[in-house]
Order: structure tokens, then C-alpha cells, then sequence
């Protein structure tokens, strides 16, 4: 779990409002090559960054 977080971090860092579809290309990559764990964990990351770029918004509006 920390790993994730760790790199949904990092990510957002890295790529700003870019940030998932950054991840949606790297699971395509993943995808094609086979590695299916990879693609799980970065599943769980897009997950984690979409909660993190919703709450941002949510605090922004108010």
C-alpha cells in the first residue's frame, strides 16, 4: 500500500493534471508485454491518484 501511494505521489508530481492518462499508457504498455502484476499495481496506483486529484478539487471548490 505505501508503494503505492508512494508512486501515485511521485506521479502526480511528475506529470500534474497529466497524470492519468500517463498511467493509462504505461498499463497499455504492460498490458502488451504481459505483465499482468505490473498492470495490477498500476491499476491500484490510478485508483489511488484519482481519489487523491478528486479530493484536491473537492478542497479547491470550497
Amino acid at each position: 500500500m505505501k508503494e503505492r501511494l508512494e508512486a501515485a505521489h511521485e506521479m502526480i508530481e511528475r506529470f500534474g493534471p497529466d497524470t492519468l492518462s500517463q498511467i493509462d499508457q504505461r498499463i497499455a504498455e504492460l498490458e502488451e508485454l504481459g505483465e499482468m502484476d505490473a498492470v495490477r499495481f498500476w491499476r491500484d496506483v490510478q485508483a489511488t491518484v484519482a481519489v487523491i486529484l478528486q479530493a484536491g478539487e473537492s478542497r479547491s471548490i470550497q
